[in-house]
């Protein structure tokens, strides 16, 4: 799998540190699948872990929300008033979640990771 980071809008996988993690990756045509549906398959709010440990987190702070899916959990952040980045393998995924964050009216920052 290979992770970029991007800033704001740019895509460039530049400077990217390589991290393999093809022997323990579900495949992403399931995850993409997954998601294609029009209902959001867990839901549009958070998981009950995070709604209890936000928190803990510093109010407005930066968040990285990895595995992001739908968009539930970084989308909650974001209405929390935290910025944020979801990021996720599943292309279909990142798209669904940039719909919700809009739907809400929030930003969310989101990252397809290639896993080429």
């Amino acid at each position: 799998m290979r992770i970029g980071f991007i800033d704001a809008g740019q895509h460039s996988t530049e400077d990217s540190r390589i991290i393999d993690t093809s022997q323990h990756q579900p495949s992403i045509a399931m995850w993409d699948a997954r998601y294609a549906c029009e209902d959001f398959v867990y839901g549009t709010e958070p998981n009950e872990f995070l709604r209890e440990m936000a928190g803990r987190l510093p109010a407005g702070g930066q968040v990285l929300s990895l595995a992001e899916g739908a968009g539930r959990n970084g989308g909650w952040l974001a209405r929390q008033g935290f910025r944020g980045t979801g990021m996720d393998a599943s292309f279909v995924g990142v798209e669904k979640a940039r719909l919700l964050a809009a739907a809400a009216r929030v930003h969310l920052e989101t990252v397809h990771i290639d896993p080429a």
